[in-house]
C-alpha cells in the first residue's frame, strides 16, 4: 500500500492483516484487513508445494491492486520436519521499472535483464 514494504499475515484465519513495519521489519500499524483471502489456492503457493523448494511464480496481478507482480516462494518445515506453509516475498513488477527509468547510464552503456528461473 502506498510503495511501502508491509506485512501481510494471517492472525485469524481466514482474515489477513496487514501491517506497516519499520527498518527492522517489525509491524508498527495495522493499515487493514481482508476478511477472507486464502493464499492455499494461488498459483504462487500451489508452484512452491509442487516443487518442494524456492521457486519463482510466473507474472500475475495482484488481487488487490491489480497491478503486476512475480513472488518468490518457498516451503519450510518446522523442528520435527512437518509442513506447516509456504513463506513468500512479492514484487510488483512496476518498481523494476521505476528502478530502471532512475539508472543513469552512458550511451554506449546497456542494461540486460536475464531471467535464471531455467538455468
Amino acid at each position: 500500500m502506498g510503495g511501502n514494504f508491509e506485512l501481510k499475515i494471517y492472525e485469524n484465519f481466514p482474515e489477513r492483516s496487514f501491517y506497516a513495519i519499520n527498518s527492522e521489519g517489525e509491524p508498527t500499524q495495522l493499515l487493514k484487513t481482508d476478511a477472507f483471502y486464502d493464499a492455499r489456492i494461488r498459483p504462487w503457493y500451489q508452484i512452491a508445494l509442487q516443487q518442494g523448494k524456492l521457486t519463482w511464480s510466473e507474472v500475475y496481478t495482484f488481487v488487490d491492486s491489480g497491478s503486476l507482480g512475480i513472488t518468490a516462494s518457498n516451503p519450510f518445515f518446522d523442528s520435527s520436519g512437518n509442513w506447516p506453509g509456504v513463506i513468500a516475498v512479492s514484487l510488483n513488477l512496476g518498481r523494476i521499472s521505476n528502478f530502471l527509468l532512475s539508472v543513469k547510464v552512458s550511451p554506449s552503456s546497456k542494461i540486460f535483464i536475464i531471467d535464471l528461473r531455467e538455468c
